[in-house]
């Protein structure tokens, strides 16, 4: 039996996340470039991030990318906007959903880059 569950964000997903203003440090894993895909793993951004910075010399960003759980992501959006979503979760969906609540400034400014917490 195989099974073909997402775990986290995609690539994709994850960039777009960033570009809306998530705070990287919200992430609860991560996806590491194997030169061939980007493969997710339940370990920490900022760790990565931390052990990168002691060795290595080129772009973080190209070697691996914050990623957020459906769980994570779901404890981020605004309670009175998440009933409706309830019967059709997926990630895209809780994105755009997010995108929304940031946009209404309905998303907790913790979970914001410093750069959209004044919107």
């Amino acid at each position: 039996m195989e099974f073909n569950t997402q775990i986290c964000t995609t690539r994709e997903q994850s960039k777009r996340l960033l570009a809306m203003g998530l705070n990287p440090e919200t992430s609860d894993a991560v996806l590491w470039n194997t030169g061939c895909q980007w493969e997710p793993d339940a370990y920490s951004y900022m760790k990565c991030v931390e052990a990168l910075k002691k060795n290595w010399k080129g772009n973080i960003e190209e070697y691996c990318l914050p990623a957020w759980s459906m769980h994570r992501l779901l404890a981020m959006i605004n309670r009175s906007t998440m009933a409706w979503m309830l019967c059709r979760i997926s990630y895209d969906n809780i994105i755009e959903q997010l995108e929304a609540d940031i946009a209404c400034g309905f998303l907790e400014p913790k979970y914001l880059t410093d750069k959209k917490e004044g919107k």
